[in-house]
């Protein structure tokens, strides 16, 4: 792939990404919340998508050489895919079975599509060129991000009703598939490969540590993203005016984020003051103080995605582009899984958010004593914590995985057999109608 151009298409993919990113994400919790949907309903939602982001990524982390074929072609159909499905959201929200299949499978394509973008750079770029490109991307992504949100803003203030969200998701999906477009010119070799280093027992301890420390973090953060603005209508009975202002308070703070947490030091003291933060969201009666609160909390719970992306990018000559990625992303899944549990089981908003604080505290504990690069316990001790870390959560993900492939297999002959009873009633109404002619 010609540098140049390689690299002007994957920071226009990315300038167009933020702002079709930010309206179809956060905007999507509002959308629902005012559309009379309940926090139980979309944490129905949520696990349905969460259910199928696992199963693909144990398909992919399982397969990985699938997607090493092809990339080109795979990007840009998935690329595609994925904005069309996003798109799809708003029309369906009349039906909750039809959302929550859309959703999932809108979810569960970003997937494969930010793997086989990690797999376009990480292959096609020396170690030099890897990290300008992330921070140029990054850049251009942020700078539209905030413009996406104060777009969305701007339309709900100024239209106000649900059927503003239609417009906003076409306009975003036209913008979705102009970055779809501007990777196109892109030039790849039809098979990638990687050379591999041979594997070490304590990178597989760091590996499931991280990956742990991650699913646990995502799971606390999932819990906000899918109660905090149910909280603010149904508890608060703010306007949908207010609420949407938090999707600039996200996006400003997650900018800010990726600055303060340059170093172990920040991400260290970001990481803990999460736990502090979320605990303060059902004391705080002010709808300005928790657009404050949003920013501080958006700003410092990247710390925790940029110190996983950090470690797993010193193992990916270990276990590959592809799998690292997958660890990455099925984290999120993973812990959309238990914070949409969390949300259906349990209705009282203090008790949701006390749930996220300890999630936090869980994680911070395992990175801080677990983990190397954060850990502030001597490096004789590390090890000890590490490998005892290491073994529950091992036997914790077999667990996990046994259920899931179940789940999957149950869903799949639920839907084989209804389409069966379907298919044989239809039979007879045809039979009965052709014999009473």
């Amino acid at each position: 792939m010609h540098f140049n151009s390689g690299k002007i298409c994957l920071i226009l993919e990315a300038f167009f990404s933020g702002f079709y990113v930010t309206i179809t994400r956060s905007f999507f919790i509002i959308m629902l919340s005012y559309s009379g949907y309940n926090l139980s309903t979309i944490g129905y939602v949520v696990l349905t998508s969460s259910l199928l982001g696992l199963a693909l990524s144990y398909y992919i982390y399982s397969k990985s050489y699938t997607l090493y074929k092809n990339v080109k072609f795979k990007l840009l159909i998935l690329h595609g895919l994925e904005r069309l499905f996003w798109l799809l959201l708003p029309f369906s929200i009349p039906y909750p079975q039809m959302l929550a299949l859309i959703y999932s499978i809108a979810l569960a394509i970003t997937i494969p599509v930010g793997i086989l973008i990690n797999l376009v750079i990480y292959s096609n770029f020396s170690e030099i060129e890897i990290p300008k490109i992330v921070s140029q991307r990054f850049v251009f992504s942020s700078i539209t991000s905030i413009l996406g949100a104060i777009f969305g803003y701007l339309l709900v203030y100024s239209v106000g009703g649900v059927e503003i969200y239609t417009l906003m998701y076409i306009l975003a999906g036209f913008v979705g598939f102009l970055s779809t477009f501007s990777l196109i010119p892109i030039k790849l070799p039809e098979k990638i490969q990687e050379e591999f280093k041979e594997k070490i027992f304590e990178v597989e301890i760091r590996r499931v540590n991280v990956f742990t420390f991650l699913f646990l973090y995502s799971a606390a953060y999932g819990i906000l993203s899918i109660a905090w603005i149910p909280y603010l209508k149904n508890v608060l009975n703010l306007s949908q005016n207010i609420v949407a202002s938090m999707s600039i308070a996200f996006a400003c703070g997650g900018v800010l984020g990726s600055y303060l947490c340059k170093n172990m030091l920040g991400i260290r003291v970001s990481i803990l003051i999460n736990v502090l933060l979320v605990l303060l969201i059902p004391f705080l009666k002010n709808p300005y103080i928790h657009i404050l609160l949003a920013i501080l909390l958006s700003s410092t719970s990247v710390s925790g995605y940029i110190f996983a992306n950090i470690v797993y990018s010193r193992y990916s000559t270990y276990i590959g582009i592809v799998k690292t990625s997958t660890l990455l992303t099925s984290c999120y899944a993973l812990g959309l899984l238990l914070s949409s549990l969390i949300s259906i089981f349990i209705s009282n908003y203090f008790t949701i958010f006390i749930s996220s604080s300890i999630l936090y505290l869980i994680a911070i504990i395992i990175a801080m004593f677990a983990i190397p690069e954060v850990s502030i316990v001597k490096p004789s001790q590390v090890l000890d914590y590490a490998r005892l870390v290491y073994s529950i959560s091992l036997t914790g993900y077999v667990y996990t995985i046994v259920i899931t492939k179940e789940t999957t297999y149950l869903l799949i002959r639920v839907f084989a057999i209804t389409i069966a009873l379907i298919l044989i009633y239809l039979t007879y109404r045809v039979a009965y109608i052709l014999l009473t002619i």
